[in-house]
């Protein structure tokens, strides 16, 4: 449970001694599975175990400013895979995102969320897809009685850490959003907190996606990370990285790539059936 500029601190990244005598260190995330939530009651679950979900609403637009259709494209082809009975979701909705949410199990923006670090943390929107209209904002989904996805994926989200913290942020981005998620339903949130905006993201995305069924979501982001970790690196899919050389930066073993999602869970568990 983070608090004041703490929800901006990758802990699972943080090094400790790997206890085996020879003082070696390696990030947090290697010894101990980790997860975030905003409060003490929100750190355990409601229900017995997390239902198996039906669908999946997959948000599809440009997750970096300038990007062409065929990364998004490639995004979505990576991704869906990954979730039960994915549906492609693009402009416009066929209704208020707040009323649809509630049809969606799991929810997966791949596109560039406004700034709700900017303090907009009622008005921005979280499916992205109907950003602008009335029923789109956070607070519209409060509203709703029909509640939200079990699941959210926001790969695009910004928070103050994407700004070294300067100006008077307290992790109420972060706080906030988190809060105002789960109050609409949701269990289990993935976020960005430095928005890397390329394919080290959409892989923790489809990692964690990909073993939710079958383990604790905390399990699967500390197996998705160690599975990013030992990608190559490609400058063409990293786009916020410039003049990047595979010949320095030859695997994405830096926090940079994967201690950018971050991961708010109540610690549900799958059903077994």
């Amino acid at each position: 449970m983070p608090d004041d500029v703490l929800w901006y601190v990758p802990f699972e990244a943080l090094h400790t001694d790997d206890g085996l005598g020879a003082g070696h260190m390696v990030p947090l995330t290697d010894l101990i599975p980790i997860r975030y939530a905003p409060t003490a009651s929100l750190s355990v679950p409601e229900k017995s175990a997390r239902p198996r979900p039906q669908n999946t609403a997959i948000v599809v637009g440009r997750l970096f400013a300038g990007e062409d259709s065929e990364v998004t494209q490639s995004h979505f082809d990576r991704v869906q895979g990954a979730f039960i009975s994915p549906d492609r979701i693009d402009r416009p909705t066929s209704g208020p995102s707040s009323l649809l949410a509630k049809v969606w199990d799991q929810m997966v923006v791949i596109d560039d969320s406004e700034d709700a670090n900017r303090g907009e943390f009622w008005n921005w929107s979280p499916a992205q897809a109907d950003r602008g209209k009335v029923g789109s904002e956070l607070a519209s989904w409060l509203r709703s009685p029909l509640g939200g996805p079990e699941v959210i994926y926001l790969p695009g989200f910004h928070s103050g850490a994407e700004d070294a913290l300067k100006g008077s942020l307290t992790g109420n981005d972060l706080f906030i959003t988190s809060l105002g998620l789960m109050a609409t339903g949701s269990e289990t949130i993935v976020l960005s907190r430095w928005h890397s905006a390329g394919s080290a993201s959409m892989a923790i995305v489809e990692g964690i996606g990909k073993r939710m069924d079958e383990m604790p979501a905390s399990k699967a982001w500390q197996e998705a990370m160690a599975e990013v970790r030992n990608m190559s690196f490609d400058p063409k899919l990293e786009p916020r990285i410039k003049g990047g050389d595979p010949a320095t930066i030859p695997t994405l073993d830096y926090p940079y790539f994967w201690a950018d999602m971050m991961l708010i869970d109540t610690g549900i568990r799958p059903r077994v059936e």
